[in-house]
């Protein structure tokens, strides 16, 4: 999923400084956010995204911040 296929809000949360409602994306969603995220080298939105109380997308969240950190990004 192409960060032009999207869903409005997760494009919107990848590139500006809104808040992202969990509902608001489905699963396939969340992981294309989380992997758009990664490519671009940005911590701090799935920073955000891991304090998130919806478990799925929160647990992808830190996942990838920790690939990043691995990677000496964050």
């Amino acid at each position: 999923m192409a960060s032009s296929q999207l869903p409005e809000a997760a494009r919107a949360f990848a590139d500006g400084d809104v808040e992202l409602s969990p509902q608001a994306i489905d699963d396939d969603a969340a992981q294309a956010l989380v992997a758009l995220l990664v490519e671009r080298g940005d911590a701090a939105r799935p920073a955000r995204l891991g304090d998130a109380a919806y478990k799925a997308l929160g647990k992808r969240a830190r996942k990838a911040l920790h690939l990043l950190r691995t990677r000496g990004v964050a």
